[in-house]
């Protein structure tokens, strides 16, 4: 990434920079802690320290985030980031589970290093 920028209020897509980390200062933002653009795509991540092995997430405030950053849904990929132990265990659930995917552009479970990847920054 080559900055990251804090917001308020959402950012538009056609506005945001190519490689920025967006992130919201407001702390229970809608669907997602963290979002960056990367040429045509916005990709979504949430971040969960959640024990229950599974995130639900709402197709209605999913559609009200994309519906304001002024994204396409094909153009949006979800991604969850779980704790790094749970990653093979979580599993990303829906109010309406056919909405969700139809349209998305991805759905993704990143599974991280059990030490976060620290390791690696200390070559």
């Amino acid at each position: 990434m080559n900055e990251t920028v804090k917001f308020r209020k959402t950012p538009k897509f056609d506005e945001m920079k190519d490689n920025t980390l967006y992130r919201s200062l407001v702390s229970n933002y809608m669907c997602i802690d963290m979002m960056y653009k990367r040429e045509d795509k916005l990709f979504g991540i949430q971040v969960t320290r959640n024990n229950e092995k599974v995130r639900k997430v709402e197709v209605n405030l999913l559609n009200k985030f994309l519906s304001e950053v002024g994204v396409q849904k094909s153009d949006f990929c979800y991604i969850l980031c779980p704790i790094p132990s749970l990653a093979d265990k979580y599993r990303i659930a829906s109010d309406n589970p056919a909405l969700l995917v139809d349209g998305l552009g991805g759905l993704r479970i990143w599974k991280l290093p059990a030490d976060y990847g620290l390791s690696q920054c200390e070559r």
